[in-house]
């Protein structure tokens, strides 16, 4: 098989999770773990997936409980690692829906964009606390929810990194399979608007399957846990109300967010890591 460009033959695959690869990490050292040159365990995969048009020169592992506790080390250390192999391309994930997992692939994927200029692509499910924060700064590709999808999401990543890599125009969100950006870019239309927006009234009307060419935002109905809340102050007497949310826990500050609750301030956890102050209301 002809390479697609025949310098692109270096992808770095970071795969933030325990003991991805079967190697056992120093229990005084619960950090990162750089098992060697090459692909390493779910990297075998993601090799097997580029064939003759790249090459995984190296798979680096991190806790992703370490790394949410140890933001700025963690991020450190692998970025010192992607600038000694000098990749041209990073994969983060898969993560699916792990929360952590997911959250370290978009903020060390920001970070090898913004800090050592390579480009990176992230895979997790839409529901990834992940998604929320990253979606705009790093392109994160659909993985949906279940491992079963490994095969077919590598797939999508790696075709999307190597279109970046080569400065290849990209397609569309739904045509690529990542998260929408935001990013609005001009494209030639056969008919003048006017037109476009009469046909797709008309399909609406005749209850026919149209698409509008402007994303609308979507809003998740979320029950707050308002009885909860109501029961601490009634039934407890409690004289404040709390909860303490990791920064990147986007869901969760939606739900205090709905519940009226207000973020008071950032404190620093001694086993947790970073958290926001929301206070809940009487009500």
């Amino acid at each position: 098989m002809k390479r697609i460009l025949f310098d692109v033959n270096v992808v770095l695959d970071v795969l933030l999770d325990r003991g991805c690869a079967g190697k056992h990490r120093d229990p005084a050292r619960q950090h990162l773990v750089v098992p060697g040159q090459g692909a390493l365990g779910p990297g075998r995969a993601l090799q097997q997936t580029l064939g003759q048009q790249g090459e995984v020169v190296a798979t680096c592992f991190c806790g992703d409980n370490y790394f949410a506790e140890h933001l700025e080390e963690a991020t450190e250390e692998l970025l010192g690692q992607m600038a000694n192999f000098k990749p041209q391309l990073l994969i983060a994930g898969p993560a699916f829906e792990s929360g952590r997992y997911g959250v370290a692939c978009g903020a060390i994927g920001q970070a090898a964009q913004e800090r050592l200029s390579i480009p990176a692509v992230a895979g997790m499910d839409a529901e990834n606390a992940g998604t929320g924060v990253y979606r705009k700064k790093v392109y994160i590709v659909d993985s949906g929810s279940s491992v079963v999808r490994m095969a077919p999401v590598l797939q999508r990543m790696t075709a999307l990194g190597l279109k970046l890599v080569q400065g290849m125009p990209l397609g569309r969100p739904e045509e690529e399979g990542y998260f929408p950006r935001g990013i609005k870019r001009n494209a030639f239309a056969t008919k003048p608007p006017a037109e476009r927006a009469v046909d797709m009234l008309l399909a609406k009307i005749r209850g026919e399957p149209f698409e509008s060419e402007i994303a609308t935002p979507q809003f998740h109905h979320i029950k707050p846990a308002a009885a909860v809340r109501d029961w601490a102050y009634t039934e407890r007497g409690l004289e404040r109300v709390i909860s303490l949310i990791d920064p990147r826990n986007v869901r969760s500050i939606r739900v205090a967010d709905k519940l009226g609750a207000e973020p008071e301030q950032l404190v620093q956890m001694a086993t947790y890591g970073p958290a926001i102050v929301w206070l809940h209301p009487r009500r």
